[in-house]
């Protein structure tokens, strides 16, 4: 009951639950899926292409400003299913002044990371994980382009994404250029804080977790030692 109950409040026409699942583990980096009941993270749908439109304003009204998302890919005539997790805000730019008019001017910004990560799950058996190699390259800001990460994975202009491996581990697929047949952005949010408090002390494997913090604090690696793990085991966040 529990179950089906979760299937009718999770609205999606890419994904399913058990991949809900699996990309609430890698955020954790567990190294197998959450189950449903154990699932600490609540996914509410913010924006769906072919509900809302494909065009980079329509992203960035929909989905700035909301704190940790997912983003799903439905790759047009083929059945892949490509996204990405980004632990920070969305956001069209630094704010540097404003035009003759009173708009305001962006500039495109390096955001900071080591908690991103893109995905293919196209192969539901055979999924692909890739992490940030590069965390000052990880996410991007740009009020000329949707979700962006890194040149890994990017939507260029409406319905058309790019994705040149240069700053993730992995390839998550074969195209360098192709079409959204459809996409979606989940806002990530904790259902509750003191169960998740309880997760983060027994289940997490702390030595991959990181905090976003200006890049000059952490080590490149992105590891953890000792005295910075001591420092993050009495909070409660997500990326």
């Amino acid at each position: 009951m529990e179950n089906r109950e979760r299937w009718r409040q999770f609205d999606s026409k890419i994904i399913n639950l058990n991949d809900i699942n699996r990309i609430a583990g890698w955020i954790d980096y567990r190294q197998i899926p959450y189950s449903y009941q154990e699932n600490p993270f609540e996914f509410k749908l913010l924006l769906r292409g072919s509900r809302d439109g494909f065009g980079i304003d329509t992203f960035h009204d929909l989905c700035d400003n909301n704190g940790a998302t997912i983003v799903v890919v439905k790759v047009e005539n083929s059945g892949k299913v490509i996204g990405g997790y980004n632990p920070i805000n969305w956001s069209k730019g630094k704010i540097i002044g404003n035009d003759y008019y009173g708009r305001i001017i962006f500039r495109d910004y390096r955001c900071y990371t080591c908690n991103s990560f893109i995905f293919s799950l196209t192969n539901r058996n055979d999924s692909i994980l890739s992490r940030v190699n590069s965390p000052i390259e990880s996410i991007y800001w740009s009020s000329r382009k949707g979700p962006y990460f890194g040149d890994d994975l990017c939507m260029s202009s409406s319905s058309t994404w790019n994705s040149i491996t240069r700053f993730y581990e992995h390839k998550i697929i074969s195209e360098e250029t192709f079409f959204a047949e459809d996409y979606e952005v989940f806002q990530v949010s904790i259902k509750n804080h003191q169960i998740r408090r309880k997760q983060m002390f027994e289940n997490v494997d702390y030595t991959g977790i990181l905090c976003v913090l200006p890049y000059d604090f952490w080590p490149t690696n992105c590891k953890l030692g000792n005295i910075l793990l001591s420092m993050l085991l009495p909070r409660t966040f997500i990326g």
